[in-house]
């Protein structure tokens, strides 16, 4: 660190440091630092090809797919994300569970689909199990 007998400065770009600083002249200059030092993700093992690779997220769990995949992986994960896509579409596909009903329950885009489009089928269907169960 280059300055005039005890001036401090900045332990990444060498600018001189003002006022309160003690080590970094700016949030930018710190955050540079952190991240040049910091430690580095844990390897992790792919769930699919068993192969070891550094995640660039915090919670994931394949291979990268641009990146660090090989062929093999990338199969399946395209296999993986087909059969999301196909499930999602029988959701959005779901139709009424009552009887001569046959019309789409609708989906929100989260959770399970419903069972049933409207109120009103809900409780016909639940009236004619009520009555087969006593008949």
């Amino acid at each position: 660190m280059i300055g005039f007998g005890n001036s401090p400065t900045c332990e990444e770009c060498d600018e001189w440091l003002t006022g309160r600083q003690t080590r970094f002249c700016s949030a930018r200059c710190k955050m540079r630092a952190r991240r040049r030092t910091g430690p580095k993700p844990a390897e992790k093992v792919c769930r699919l090809c068993g192969a070891t690779f550094r995640p660039l997220r915090g919670k994931q769990t394949y291979c990268d797919f641009a990146n660090d995949a090989d062929e093999s992986c990338a199969e399946l994960q395209n296999a993986l994300a087909q059969e999301v896509i196909a499930k999602e579409s029988q959701r959005w596909d779901a139709e009424c569970a009552r009887e001569g009903c046959d019309d789409s329950t609708g989906w929100d885009g989260v959770g399970r689909p419903r069972r049933f489009c409207s109120d009103r089928c809900r409780v016909a269907h639940y009236r004619a199990e009520k009555r087969q169960a006593g008949a």
